[in-house]
């Protein structure tokens, strides 16, 4: 179809009442809208179906957009879709009978999905609280975890003069401060780029500094 022609579609689907207040229904609940667009030329066909997306208050409500692309070619697809509640399976299944037959590849961009009906003032028939559920499963349930491990992270800005032997010597001494058991020795690393690596290994557990060299240092 042509611009004008769109217009013309566009006017009419925009008039959504008459004007004695009644709902007008032009199309089906089930409406599947596409529109190539071949070139930059010719975006109006995919603000046209953005339209659709904006006026078209019904279930399971879709706007897609496909790029079809070969090694020197794109092709954009759009889709407009209501009453399908696959539309997601649906459009990668369509995609990649198109791939296999065709040859191009087909790069997803967007999916959205209708914006809803807009209620005026809505008054709920009840309000729901949290204690108005049973919660005692999921209480039983963190309850009965049972944790096999726990981690501390720690960041530290505004050292200064550091060095990969500082850092280590500072790891070093806070872990000789605590009961450990077998600690392993301490290696560091300093292979490339600014800054070190420190690791502790010990029964039970393991520390990890990690300095910028600059300022920070995070364990």
């Amino acid at each position: 179809a042509d611009y004008e022609m769109a217009q013309i579609f566009n006017a009419i689907a925009s008039a959504d009442s008459s004007q004695d207040g009644t709902e007008r229904e032009y199309f089906t609940h089930d409406l599947m809208a596409l529109a190539p667009v071949p070139d930059p030329s010719e975006r109006w066909r995919s603000i046209f179906l953005d339209q659709f997306r904006l006026l078209w208050y019904k279930p399971f409500t879709y706007r897609a957009e496909v790029l079809f692309n070969s090694t020197d070619s794109s092709l954009e697809m759009g889709t407009f879709m209501s009453g399908n509640d696959r539309f997601v399976l649906d459009l990668d299944e369509v995609n990649r009978d198109i791939e296999q037959r065709t040859g191009l590849i087909a790069e997803v961009r967007h999916i959205h999905g209708g914006t809803g009906t807009y209620a005026d003032e809505y008054n709920p028939s009840q309000f729901s609280l949290p204690g108005d559920y049973d919660q005692r499963g999921p209480y039983e349930q963190w309850q009965s975890q049972q944790p096999t491990g726990l981690q501390t992270i720690v960041q530290m800005v505004g050292g200064h003069d550091l060095s990969s032997d500082k850092v280590k010597s500072f790891l070093q001494g806070s872990l000789a401060q605590l009961d450990l058991g077998s600690l392993s020795p301490i290696h560091d690393y300093t292979m490339q780029g600014d800054g070190s690596v420190v690791e502790a290994t010990w029964e039970g557990g393991h520390a990890i500094l990690l300095w910028d060299g600059r300022e920070h240092v995070g364990l």
